[in-house]
């Protein structure tokens, strides 16, 4: 992502990509050295379950929150708490003799870095990827909030690049429900010496990585806070959530409807064998300073955030569809914030365009992939298509035949398939927007929808 200065704000800090390479620097460059060393493939590392492999990442990662505890200055609950943690595990385990304390200490640390560590790989595999990030415009994000991707076959998704970015902007109302929300709950009401603040977060964005092999997808969904923050270049005073979640490829032909559903299941079966181990060893442990959080994270995924996922699912599936529907829509594009008449030089064909592009490089800017900023596009996206489907309405008329109409009613947003170029051998999917069908004659009290699905 190149070097960033902390001591300004990076010119693209809109993207979760730049703001968490931002808040980590002290650690991620050693982090990311080991990971490459143990795991050459990072794909592999994104979908690897040998803890053994990433025991060093995690533990410079486990260092660097460590250390940046011990200069946390926020007030903020998340903040307060690793602190607080950080300050009791040293002091009860070291000092004061109370194993118990500073074990039940010590596991939300290596909680916080086993959440780290998931969003870390994403990142790492990012890079290596080509640090492909793809803007969406509120214009068709509100189309693909609205178009369910339930009966979405797994295998009939492809990335443009085997881990991307997408990023959505601030979802105000959407808010992210994933390891720092549960921290905060679970230590609300507790009293700190400095005092606290709840934080919320809302989803703006996700990471996205595919498996080759398997076509397996991992999503790591972001948020960014809700209020200003004023330490932006600190990895837990300016904590930000992520939520990660997988779909696996575990049968021919599932459906993300499917696969989430899978999934659900078997975090709910995890939790409660947890539970019921952990019960069995009685050292089920004390959590009168801090719980262990590994069991709290895990329970309230399953309470708040699997519906918010299937909901969230929504906008990244139908994203990833436009991806691959629409390659030639998308722009390589300096941000807007960017000076124009460097932009502007860089579209020139003399020298002066790579001067203007070095000079865009050290000032933080690079090209971000905006999609669907073609306005045929947007036409397409809210055509009404001809050839309805006709249902039975039968009136009499003289020679015995039956007169068939459309009968009223309101559709909801959809995709279609639809066959294109030579021979109409490729297809791609159009987004059909919520439409009345007769609106002259629909009665308003109806609660009557049809869905199209139209495949090749």
């Amino acid at each position: 992502m190149g070097r960033i200065n902390k001591k300004t704000v990076h010119p693209l800090s809109k993207y979760h990509p730049f703001r968490y390479a931002l808040m980590r620097e002290s650690f991620l460059g050693q982090a990311m050295e080991t990971f490459s060393k143990d795991f050459p493939n990072s794909i592999e590392g994104v979908f690897s379950t040998d803890n053994q492999r990433a025991n060093n990442t995690c533990l410079i990662i486990n260092d660097g929150i460590k250390a940046y505890a011990e200069t946390s200055k926020s007030l903020d609950c998340y903040p307060s708490t690793l602190r607080e943690a950080n300050k009791y595990f040293k002091l009860n385990l070291l000092f004061m003799g109370k194993y118990e304390s500073a074990v039940s200490c010590k596991d939300l640390l290596l909680s916080i870095t086993r959440f780290e560590f998931r969003v870390f790989r994403h990142y790492v595999s990012f890079l290596n990827c080509g640090s492909n990030i793809f803007e969406f415009p509120s214009k068709l994000l509100n189309v693909f909030w609205e178009t369910d991707v339930d009966d979405v076959l797994l295998e009939d998704i492809h990335l443009p690049f085997s881990t991307v970015y997408l990023n959505f902007g601030r979802q105000d109302g959407k808010k992210l429900y994933g390891t720092v929300e549960s921290v905060q709950d679970e230590n609300r009401g507790r009293k700190y010496p400095f005092g606290q603040k709840y934080v919320d977060f809302f989803l703006d964005g996700a990471y996205v990585t595919q498996c080759p092999k398997s076509g397996a997808i991992k999503v790591v969904l972001t948020g960014v806070r809700n209020s200003s923050n004023y330490h932006s270049n600190h990895c837990i005073d300016g904590c930000e959530e992520t939520l990660e979640f997988e779909l696996p490829v575990f049968k021919s032909g599932v459906t993300v409807e499917e696969t989430l559903k899978y999934q659900v299941e078997k975090i709910h079966k995890t939790v409660y064998e947890n539970y019921l181990s952990d019960k069995a060893n009685e050292a089920f442990r004390e959590y009168s300073d801090f719980l262990d959080s590994t069991l709290v994270i895990s329970q309230s995924f399953t309470k708040a955030s699997a519906n918010q996922f299937a909901d969230t699912l929504k906008l990244v599936i139908n994203c990833l569809l436009y991806l691959q529907s629409y390659p030639d829509e998308i722009q390589d594009d300096y941000p807007d914030s960017a000076p124009f008449n460097l932009v502007a030089q860089t579209k020139t064909k003399t020298f002066v365009a790579g001067v203007a592009t070095r000079k865009l490089s050290d000032l933080g800017y690079r090209k971000i992939k905006f999609c669907g900023r073609n306005s045929q596009l947007i036409q397409q996206i809210n055509l009404e298509e001809e050839g309805e489907e006709i249902l039975n309405t039968e009136d009499s008329i003289p020679n015995g035949s039956i007169s068939r109409t459309v009968s009223p009613h309101k559709r909801r947003t959809h995709r279609r398939k639809q066959r294109y170029g030579k021979s109409l051998q490729s297809w791609r999917y159009i987004w059909i927007k919520e439409t009345t069908v007769h609106p002259q004659k629909y009665q308003p009290n109806q609660d009557f929808y049809r869905i199209y699905e139209v495949v090749p």
